[in-house]
C-alpha cells in the first residue's frame, strides 16, 4: 500500500474545507534503504511494516477546526525503534512484575 499519497489526499481534503485551517503538512524524506535493511534485520520487521518509512521517514499533519487543534504525527523509524528510556519507562519502572492488575496482590 502507498501511504504518502493517502496523507497528501487527506491534507488536500482538509484544506478544501472552509471550516478547517491546515497549519502544517510535512513529509520527511524517505528513510535510506540501508537504514531500513539494518533495522529490519535487527528488529525482525516485515516489508509491510517498513513500507511507510520507505515513502516518508515521518509525517506530520496538523489543523484547527472550530478552535480545536488536531494532529497526526508518524515518527521517523529511528525514533520509533530507538530507546524510549525516560520517555515511556524510567529507572524506577518495575520489570519483574506489574504493580497493577489482579496479580499485583
Amino acid at each position: 500500500m502507498k501511504y504518502l499519497p493517502q496523507f497528501k489526499l487527506l491534507a488536500k481534503q482538509l484544506e478544501a474545507n472552509p471550516k478547517i485551517e491546515v497549519k502544517k503538512f510535512e513529509a520527511r524524506p524517505k528513510a535510506s534503504a540501508k537504514t531500513l535493511a539494518t533495522l529490519a534485520a535487527a528488529k525482525g520487521l516485515s516489508a509491510e511494516m517498513l513500507s511507510l518509512w520507505s515513502e516518508a521517514n515521518g509525517i506530520r499533519l496538523s489543523w484547527v477546526a472550530s478552535g480545536v487543534h488536531g494532529e497526526i504525527e508518524l515518527l521517523p523509524i529511528e525514533t520509533v525503534l530507538g530507546d524510549w528510556k525516560d520517555t515511556v519507562y524510567f529507572d524506577f519502572t518495575p520489570t519483574a512484575r506489574s504493580s497493577v492488575g489482579p496479580r499485583a496482590r
